[in-house]
C-alpha cells in the first residue's frame, strides 16, 4: 500500500471531520492490523493517548495527524474510503464511500476495483457484432467477489467477398483469461433463446460459448439481458481478451441455411481471415470474426 503519506493542499492544522472515526480506529487496531489496541496506536502514531481519545469522541482530526494515523496503519493518503470530501453528513451510510466497513475492507483487501470494457472491433459489420457489457457500477475487492458478464451480439446474412451471400449457424465466444489460477469464468447456466442455444465448452482456465441455431442462418440480435458467466479471482492489471470465432468447416451456410461447398467455404473464411488482419483462418480452422478486450483497474 505505500509508506508515503501525505493530505495533499491542505494544511497540516487545519481539522478535518473523519465520518465514523471511532469504529475505524478500533476495528482497525482490532481485527485487521497487529496493533492491537488504541494505546498502541497512539504510541505508534506519536500523538497523546488522551488527545486521540477525544479526537476518536469528536470524529475530527488535524491533517497532521491523519498522516501519522495514515503512517501507523500503513495506508497512503488521500484515501478515499478514510475520508470522502465530496459527501455531507445528508449521505446516507450506504451510498457513502468513507463509511468504516469499506475503510476496513480497504485495510484488509486493497482498493475497489471496476471493470473496463473496451468497444468491440467488428470490421465484417452486422454479419458479425458482439459486446460484453459489464452491468455498470461493479466495484469489488473481496476475493469471493465476482464481475457480472453480459452478453449482446448480432448476426444477419450478408454478402462477405466476391457477392456471396453469408450466414451464420454457429460461432464461439472466446475468452483468454489472465494466467492466475484464481482467475477463472464461473456461474455459467446453459440457455435457450428461442432457436439459438448457448453452452459453455472448454473450462474454467480455458472457456469459450458455443452459439447454436436449429433454424439457420442466425437473422436477430440478441441484447444482454442475463448474464452469461461471471469473472472471479480479479486484480488490477487483469486483461481479458474475448474473440468471436466461426469454424470453418461447420459455421457458414446461405442465405437459406443451406451448407457451402468446400471450396466456397473457403473463399469466405479467407476474406473475413483478411478483415481480421490474419491473412488465413487459424490452424485450428476457427475463423475470428470480432474482438474485445476487457480490464480490470482501480477504481479512480
Amino acid at each position: 500500500m505505500g509508506t508515503e503519506t501525505s493530505i495533499e493542499n491542505a494544511d497540516d492544522e487545519k481539522t478535518q471531520e473523519i465520518f465514523q472515526l471511532e469504529q475505524k480506529l478500533e476495528q482497525a487496531v482490532q481485527h485487521v492490523t497487529k496493533i492491537g489496541s488504541i494505546a498502541t496506536l497512539a504510541t505508534r502514531s506519536g500523538i497523546a493517548r488522551t488527545s486521540l481519545n477525544s479526537m476518536m469522541e469528536s470524529g475530527k482530526m488535524r491533517a497532521s495527524d491523519q498522516n501519522r494515523i495514515a503512517q501507523a496503519l500503513g495506508f497512503v493518503l488521500p484515501l478515499i474510503e478514510w475520508r470522502d470530501s465530496k459527501v455531507d453528513k445528508k449521505t446516507p451510510e450506504g451510498e457513502r464511500r468513507d463509511s468504516a466497513a469499506r475503510f476496513i475492507d480497504f485495510l484488509q483487501y486493497g482498493p475497489l476495483l471496476t471493470m473496463q470494457a473496451e468497444n468491440p472491433l467488428c470490421p465484417a459489420g452486422k454479419f458479425a457484432s458482439f459486446r460484453i457489457h459489464d452491468p455498470g457500477m461493479q466495484l469489488n475487492n473481496r476475493p469471493s467477489d465476482q464481475f457480472v458478464l453480459l452478453d449482446e451480439w448480432d448476426s444477419d446474412p450478408s454478402v462477405v467477398g466476391d457477392g456471396i451471400v453469408v450466414g451464420l449457424r454457429s460461432f464461439d465466444l472466446e475468452f483468454e483469461l489472465p494466467s492466475r489460477p484464481e482467475a477463472l469464468l464461473a456461474d455459467f447456466k446453459p440457455r435457450q433463446r428461442g432457436p439459438v442455444s448457448v453452452e459453455a465448452r472448454g473450462n474454467a482456465k480455458q472457456r469459450y460459448f458455443r452459439y447454436t441455431t436449429t433454424a439457420p442462418p442466425m437473422n436477430k440480435r440478441w441484447r444482454p439481458d442475463d448474464e452469461l458467466a461471471r469473472y472471479v479471482g480479479a486484480k488490477a492489471g487483469d486483461k481479458i481478451a474475448v474473440a468471436m470465432t466461426a469454424s470453418l468447416d461447420q459455421s457458414f451456410v446461405d442465405f437459406h441455411g443451406a451448407e457451402f461447398n468446400s471450396n466456397r467455404r473457403k473463399k469466405v473464411a479467407g476474406h473475413l481471415a483478411k478483415l481480421q488482419a490474419q491473412g488465413a483462418p487459424r490452424v485450428d480452422g476457427q475463423v475470428t470474426l470480432a474482438t474485445q478486450t476487457l480490464f480490470i483497474k482501480e477504481r479512480s
